[in-house]
């Protein structure tokens, strides 16, 4: 069994180390906002380019997304963002995106994708 030493210096990026990234592509973002969405609603299609998403709750209430083309619900979802809340979708998920607030609110939901 590996001791705790032994586990920090797997995980730990040596400083002189590079970092690489590929630079031969070209990223584009596209943002979106949402008002009230009281039923199911995809928000984001299945989409094979897409290389990253944020989505932040500016609404005074939970917002339910569901990560696959399900139908979502207060009781069927994959996460739950609270008022104000922020969500980075996972590295390489292209699926589809649906949501659904849990009442009646004030603000708007937003989405940020990026594409390359």
């Amino acid at each position: 069994m590996a001791n705790i030493q032994d586990l920090h210096d797997l995980l730990k990026v040596k400083a002189d180390e590079a970092i690489r990234t590929d630079s031969s592509s070209t990223a584009t973002r596209t943002s979106f906002a949402y008002g009230a969405i009281t039923s199911s609603t995809e928000i984001s299609d299945i989409n094979t380019f897409r290389t990253g998403m944020f989505i932040y709750n500016g609404t005074d209430v939970s917002v339910y997304i569901g990560l696959g083309d399900v139908a979502v619900s207060t009781s069927n979802f994959s996460l739950v963002i609270k008022a104000n809340g922020y969500f980075e979708l996972p590295y390489g998920f292209k699926g589809s995106i649906r949501t659904i607030q849990s009442g009646g609110s004030s603000g708007s939901i937003y989405l940020t994708e990026f594409t390359n």
